[in-house]
């Protein structure tokens, strides 16, 4: 017998290489993979709505993603097909081109129709750490052999639109599931059961954090990981004392580190007079704008268009991106609907984890969840994980959270009934 959850998980995996270019062995640029993709989505999806409702499986523990995805089907689809089409003028296929990442949202139904399933998130949280472990170790070599012999592994070029800092090559949005992969390895050293699963983890960890560090080189990005990492050491202590020595000891290597120049240097790189303090320029002009085309348009902000506006500093022009300025930017190009498509979600998942049921159910798996979220507020300064290369990873973070709410609030059925009930006819 061939499972429904076996399908969806081994039809998420492919999903996720498709992401991931195969491990860059397709373009990508190719047209094959966007095909492919809603492919997958689409019979991924028809297998959720036979488990959903042909083997009537967890209809009500999936009102919020409908409700959700009902909201941005009406307020971000169709009013900003209107507004972009018909009021801005754009071409149907601009509109496209800019809107096509939001079916990826669907994803969240059967990702969710995979862990209430499984009854865990372990395998499929495991399976993504260990694809986007191994998509980085090939990114970290290809690109430290291109810095030292200009010589690429890769069958093409990826370096083309990418610059240099420090030095070295810098390649951006190394991948969408670094946040998720880096705090899932942190959570097992934290939470390890043997000194075999510490050293595993312990690897993976530092393949993700240096590929990060050596060819992302995102301030924010590395900023986000190391502050959401020591919230979950925090939450993770049970012993006040312990956890209090804990705080004075991260205070202390605070204060301590701002006396030592690569520190400050980090720290100072924000400022306007810093090391980059050009970027820091363009995202304070960016951020003037982005208030400006709100204030002018609350509702529809300027809408999904290929907006080129060209940012004059310093006698240097940049071109306009919302994607630098992470909420703030989105809040401009969708308008008021954007609190629903990122807050609304957001609150949702705060409230879990304020509630004091949540501890008690989760125990030492609630740094886990603690420390995506604050990866997400983090991120949200300036790499809003809506954005259109991100947005692939925001389905996993909401139905990680609905299956987190589900544990907490109605556990999932037996899985002895639920694999049953979850197969399909051979």
């Amino acid at each position: 017998m061939i499972k429904a959850k076996n399908i969806l998980y081994y039809g998420i995996l492919l999903s996720i290489l498709l992401n991931n270019n195969i491990f860059h062995i397709i373009d990508s640029d190719s047209y094959l993979i966007t095909i492919l993709q809603t492919i997958i989505i689409l019979s991924l999806m028809l297998i959720s709505m036979y488990c959903i409702f042909v083997k009537n499986q967890m209809l009500r523990k999936l009102t919020f993603i409908y409700s959700y995805l009902l909201f941005i089907f009406i307020f971000i689809v169709c009013f900003q097909f209107y507004y972009t089409v018909f009021v801005l003028g754009e071409s149907l296929n601009r509109f496209i081109e800019c809107s096509g990442t939001i079916v990826y949202l669907l994803l969240s139904i059967p990702i969710f129709a995979y862990l209430y399933q499984k009854g865990d998130e372990e395998t499929l949280l495991d399976a993504i750490t260990n694809i986007t472990t191994f998509l980085l170790l090939v990114l970290l070599v290809n690109t430290a052999m291109r810095n030292f012999t200009g010589v690429s592994l890769l069958p093409f070029s990826y370096y083309n639109s990418t610059g240099t800092r420090a030095g070295r090559i810098r390649v951006w949005d190394v991948s969408v599931f670094s946040g998720i992969s880096t705090i899932f390895c942190f959570y097992h050293i934290i939470e390890h059961k043997n000194y075999r699963e510490l050293l595993c983890y312990t690897t993976k960890f530092c393949i993700i954090l240096l590929t990060i560090i050596y060819v992302e080189q995102t301030r924010m990005e590395i900023i986000a990981l190391l502050f959401s990492c020591a919230m979950m050491l925090l939450c993770s202590v049970k012993n006040k004392k312990k956890k209090v020595l804990l705080y004075v000891g991260v205070i202390l290597i605070t204060v301590f580190g701002l006396a030592f120049d690569n520190f400050s240097i980090v720290i100072g790189s924000f400022s306007v007079n810093g090391q980059y303090g050009l970027q820091t320029t363009v995202r304070l002009y960016s951020i003037e704008y982005c208030m400006e085309q709100f204030l002018s348009s609350p509702f529809f902000g300027y809408g999904l268009t290929t907006l080129t506006k060209v940012i004059s500093v310093h006698n240097l022009t940049f071109l306009y991106s919302h994607v630098d300025v992470g909420a703030i930017g989105s809040l401009a190009r969708l308008g008021l609907p954007f609190l629903g498509f990122y807050c609304w979600p957001m609150f949702r998942f705060l409230r879990l984890l304020l509630d004091k049921k949540s501890k008690k159910c989760l125990g030492k798996k609630y740094s886990l969840p603690y420390g995506l979220f604050c990866y997400l507020c983090i991120t949200s300064i300036s790499l809003l994980v809506t954005d259109a290369v991100r947005i692939y990873s925001f389905p996993f973070y909401i139905a990680l959270f609905e299956f987190y709410h589900c544990k907490i609030y109605g556990k999932p059925a037996n899985s002895n009934k639920l694999i049953k009930s979850g197969s399909v006819v051979s």
